[in-house]
């Protein structure tokens, strides 16, 4: 920011040239939309606030936090890299107004009207999004929130930690909802590579309405460690890899034929000696994963039985890899 000596002018530089050419406020430096100092909350700031934007004055990085501008309509507004941390938007009217880059930090903008809004680069961590409307508005680049989770769902974690499970539903709920919300227009904007975040997120949320240990749960949270619910093509080589390494235990332990030799853990052999064992142990685990059945080592007596469960895990997983890659690649 750079500042020029005009009398009686606000000396706030905008970013591509030019002051902004309201007064000062008495005796400080800016004026009154653009003096951090300067709280904004009574009807009257409001209602000059409101009249400004109306005017279509150009409020690039206003300083409006706090402020209480729920219902009031905002169409058009210029508020380019505004702050409007912690402000009340509740059902205000903002339809194609310029937000580029503004912060909108732990402010509520419950059923605000965003319709065809520039909010590239804006700032929503903490705010409440809940019935937010997003039809054709800019939102590449948004940081919806603290590790892509909003604050419905930072609440709903914090209320699940404390043991109140009814108001962790509730917010788990709108978190779900704004997930749902926010993955749509992502959809709409054609910025699929964000919305695998999103659909993750919404649902975990899903998940964790349910009672703690039902078959619902529990069965969610096998799908999310196994693929993150599709959107985590790793962790279904992790779950895979976890597959083969406990198995190969098994028949380690509880002993696999090659050629004329039984393979299997033995106190009396030296530690590289079973090392050896286990090697081959893995190996067959492996192959029997991937139902490449070389048929080298053989299982026997109830290996018989875990071979022919591990191959089932095997080509299911295999399967299941392919079905999430295809989803993700054509997405």
């Amino acid at each position: 920011m750079k500042f020029v000596n005009i009398e009686h002018h606000c000396r706030f530089e905008f970013e591509g040239g030019g002051f902004c050419k309201e007064p000062r406020e008495g005796e400080a430096l800016f004026c009154f939309f653009h003096d951090s100092n300067l709280p904004k909350h009574t009807p009257e700031m409001r209602e000059r606030i409101s009249q400004a934007i109306q005017a279509k004055k150009r409020l690039e990085g206003a300083h409006l936090e706090g402020v209480d501008l729920s219902r009031a309509n905002l169409e058009s507004a210029w508020l380019v890299r505004a702050h409007l941390d912690k402000a009340n938007l509740e059902r205000a009217h903002l339809e194609g107004a310029r937000l580029y880059g503004a912060s909108f930090r732990d402010a509520n903008l419950f059923n605000a009207n965003l319709r065809g809004a520039n909010l590239k680069e804006c700032d929503m961590e903490g705010a409440n999004l809940l019935e937010v409307k997003l039809d054709r508005a800019k939102i590449l680049g948004v940081h919806w929130g603290k590790h892509g989770m909003v604050q419905s769902e930072l609440e709903g974690r914090h209320l699940e930690y404390t043991g109140d499970f009814r108001k962790a539903k509730v917010k788990f709920r709108e978190a779900e909802e704004i997930y749902r919300n926010i993955c749509l227009h992502l959809t709409a904007a054609g910025l699929l590579s964000e919305v695998g975040t999103f659909f993750y997120r919404e649902m975990v949320s899903r998940r964790k309405q349910k009672p703690f240990f039902s078959v619902d749960r529990v069965s969610s949270k096998m799908i999310d460690i196994l693929c993150g619910y599709g959107e985590k093509t790793f962790r279904v080589f992790l779950s895979a890899f976890g597959v083969v390494l406990a198995f190969s235990l098994i028949y380690f332990f509880a002993g696999l034929r090659y050629a004329e030799k039984i393979v299997a853990y033995d106190r009396g052999q030296s530690a590289s000696q079973n090392l050896h064992e286990y090697f081959l142990s893995f190996y067959f685990s492996l192959v029997t994963f991937t139902t490449l059945g070389y048929g080298d080592i053989i299982p026997m007596h109830v290996t018989r039985l875990i071979a022919g469960i591990e191959a089932f895990f095997g080509a299911f997983m295999i399967a299941f890899f392919v079905l999430v890659f295809s989803r993700k690649l054509t997405r």
